[in-house]
């Protein structure tokens, strides 16, 4: 497995098939969306492609994207990841806003690095805005397709 972060885009964002929704974490610095599950991202914007109730232990991927409404240059955005309630190590990542930012995604995943399926169960993401937290989500990751 591997860990990423992609960091805000500076491009106009293209619009995203998943809505985004009303910020759940707001702050001088920045307004976030809630977490979407996908296990596909628009490669330019970051924008899902779906919102996965689930994730199949097939996916390549597992993606955390957040909507950002609002953004200042500087904003830190963290992540850090867990399975069935214990941490991934060595799987944390962060952005860092490059400039002023509004209607763009923040997109943190775990790749598979093998043929072995995901192993089933709870992934969950706790995300953080300047080092304070923001925001959790879980998802489930069944076996076979989704």
């Amino acid at each position: 497995m591997s860990a990423n972060a992609s960091p805000v885009p500076a491009a106009p964002p293209v619009a995203s098939p998943v809505v985004a929704a009303i910020p759940v974490y707001r702050s001088d610095a920045v307004d976030l969306g809630p977490v979407i599950w996908t296990s596909a991202i628009n490669p330019t914007t970051k924008a899902p492609e779906s919102n996965a109730p689930s994730i199949s232990s097939t996916s390549p991927a597992i993606f955390a994207t957040l909507h950002v409404s609002r953004i200042e240059q500087g904003t830190v955005i963290s992540a850090s990841w867990t399975y069935n309630d214990t941490p991934i190590e060595g799987f944390a990542g962060s952005i860092q806003a490059e400039e002023d930012g509004e209607d763009v995604w923040v997109e943190f995943h775990l790749n598979r690095s093998t043929t072995d399926p995901w192993p089933a169960g709870n992934y969950a993401i706790a995300i953080a805005v300047n080092e304070q937290p923001a925001q959790t989500a879980v998802v489930a990751v069944a076996a076979g397709p989704a």
